[in-house]
């Protein structure tokens, strides 16, 4: 976290998770497994929000179609006419698709978004090799014991 907001390290580098995760896809960048996780993450988001605005648009559109065109035998604004019911109903249906369908995209993106980091994360030794163990600790050196006292000649 940084600033209140999810930012991916790597090599010392700070990535913050841009719009619909555009910083993952830089983080895991030189790994193409971890890459193409990114981007499908990169596209699930994008294509969740779309489907959300467009279902949205559709909806705003539809119902100010059918409020808009008046009634035509009584001049009135009444969606019991046919036509402007079955146009709201349509765009109510086009909401909740695109609601439906935004929703299920951002939520099946947030497992790619830690595949990408796991894979990247494991093929860290391909990358750069085997890992080296660090040597151990220094042992301090042992505190000199005080002999004991000789015992007193009798």
């Amino acid at each position: 976290m940084q600033g209140g907001n999810l930012a991916y390290q790597r090599d010392g580098q700070t990535f913050e998770h841009g719009m619909f995760g555009a910083g993952l896809v830089d983080a895991v960048a030189g790994d193409p497994a971890a890459q193409d996780a990114a981007e499908i993450y990169n596209g699930r988001l994008m294509g969740g929000v779309i489907a959300d605005l467009a279902g949205l648009a559709c909806f705003i559109g539809g119902t100010a179609w059918a409020a808009s065109t008046p009634n035509s035998s009584s001049g009135s604004f009444d969606f019991v006419d046919d036509t402007r019911g079955a146009i709201f109903l349509g765009a109510t249906a086009c909401l909740l698709a695109g609601t439906m369908t935004g929703l299920t995209l951002i939520a099946s993106a947030q497992p790619y978004q830690w595949d990408a980091i796991n894979i990247y994360n494991d093929n860290a030794e391909a990358r750069h090799g085997p890992l080296r163990a660090l040597p151990p600790p220094a042992q301090p050196a042992p505190l000199a014991v005080p002999a004991p006292p000789s015992p007193e000649p009798r």
